[in-house]
């Protein structure tokens, strides 16, 4: 009996086992076919909207068909109106600019003082005359001292690189058109790229931002020498001060900082060498930036302890 009992209890043990195993294998293909019918239905949608998708653009191409004249002119009247947009930005980046050339001391008014509304240079005055006709197109502004055009000016968008447009503005310089009343300075004329004036402008009438350097500013280079880099100023020059920075001859002074003596009776030899032999990159003209670097004080000697 015993052994019977054990028999059987092995046998309902197994039998419990292979029920529970069978459960969770019809589990398991119950989910499998609620997941099948998921995804067939999904499938299905998928299909009625690439159907329904297929419809609308069979629709479109006809509506697009039947009226291609009206497409297109609509498409003309926006392009216009984007185009009037962009000529009004800079209309108003030119007010900006001849407000602050006025400030700066400079007859500036893009409506009146115009080239083809017959402005042209006169002696005493300082004009800043728009629209100068060049043999590359005509320069937003050319400034004029006296009878002399002293630089040429490149206006811009607010959102137009600023530091890119100054190489129109060189251009320009190098391609001027002089008229009866222009008298070349001679410092233009001979210089080593060939420019006819002598200095070149570039902005957007933006204030000169350091985040937005080469979108912002009035960026300025001296075209007399090759080697002057460009730079953004704070604001425009004068009249007097491009006069002055005409008249400096930056090559006869570096000429005369290395040959003349260095003998100033300095009595220290640290600061002595420092002004008499500077890094080639602060000798260098051009470069508008500089940097001194002091020595430092010696240190004072410690009192002996007694």
């Amino acid at each position: 009996m015993e052994r019977l009992s054990r028999a059987l209890q092995e046998y309902q043990t197994t039998h419990h086992e292979a029920a529970g195993q069978l459960e969770s294998i019809q589990e398991k293909l119950r989910q499998s076919k609620n997941e099948q019918a998921f995804w067939e239905q999904m499938a299905a949608d998928a299909e009625q909207a690439k159907s329904a998708l297929e419809k609308r653009l069979a629709e479109q191409q006809t509506v697009s068909t039947a009226q291609p004249k009206r497409t297109l002119v609509q498409f003309v009247s926006a392009a216009n109106t984007a185009a009037s947009a962009v000529q009004l930005d800079e209309a108003d980046t030119r007010k900006l600019i001849d407000q602050q050339l006025r400030q700066a001391g400079w007859e500036a008014d893009t409506q009146t003082i115009k080239y083809n509304k017959g402005a042209r240079p006169e002696r005493g005055r300082n004009l800043a005359i728009a629209e100068w006709p060049t043999e590359s197109g005509p320069a937003d502004y050319v400034l004029f001292v006296g009878l002399m055009p002293i630089a040429v000016a490149e206006a811009k968008r607010k959102n137009v690189d600023v530091s890119g447009a100054l190489q129109q503005a060189r251009r320009y310089s190098r391609t001027f058109t002089a008229s009866a009343e222009t008298v070349l300075s001679d410092v233009s004329v001979v210089g080593e790229a060939s420019y006819r004036v002598p200095f070149a402008f570039s902005s957007n009438g933006r204030p000169y931002l350091r985040q937005l350097s080469t979108r912002s500013g009035i960026w300025f280079c001296d075209l007399r020498r090759a080697e002057n880099l460009a730079h953004a100023l704070d604001g425009w020059y004068t009249p007097e001060g491009l006069t002055a920075l005409l008249k400096r001859d930056e090559v006869q002074a570096h000429e005369q900082l290395a040959s003349d003596p260095f003998n100033y009776g300095f009595h220290c030899v640290t600061t002595s060498r420092m002004l008499f032999a500077p890094p080639n990159w602060l000798s260098r003209p051009g470069n508008g930036k500089c940097c001194w670097r002091w020595p430092l004080a010696p240190a004072k000697p410690r009192p002996a302890l007694r």
